[in-house]
């Protein structure tokens, strides 16, 4: 995988922004793919929310174009198909192109730079002051 590409794991009603935690149950064939993958190289992963919670199989369509790029800091299996990933946000990404393999869902992606508040708004710069 090239640099700006990663597994992509799409969630159901959850959104992760940078410097978040949270844990979550992994049970899709192609999400619990993608986090192995993930384990495997960097532990970094994108998660990005499904527009329509109730799909079982999400296709890109289904699948915001803007998620978070996170670091995997715990993994287990918690009985059957299902595993629980606990996370850290770490930067925001716009995905530029969505790549299906039998296995998992991976992304390319740009990162999406920080809008800074303070540089226009006059009351945080007073406050600041």
């Amino acid at each position: 995988m090239n640099k700006n590409t990663l597994p992509l794991v799409p969630l159901r009603g959850l959104i992760v922004f940078p410097n978040m935690s949270i844990s979550f149950d992994v049970g899709r064939k192609k999400s619990l793919a993608a986090v192995k993958r993930a384990m495997s190289g960097g532990k970094t992963m994108i998660l990005a929310s499904q527009k329509d919670a109730t799909v079982e199989e999400p296709a890109q369509d289904n699948i915001l174009n803007v998620g978070t790029v996170v670091k995997i800091k715990q993994f287990g299996k918690l009985g059957g198909n299902v595993s629980r990933v606990s996370v850290e946000g770490l930067y925001r990404v716009k995905i530029t192109e969505y790549l299906e393999d039998s296995t998992c869902l991976t992304a390319v992606y740009d990162e999406i730079e920080p809008e800074d508040a303070t540089k226009n708004d006059p009351e945080i710069q007073a406050l600041m002051r």
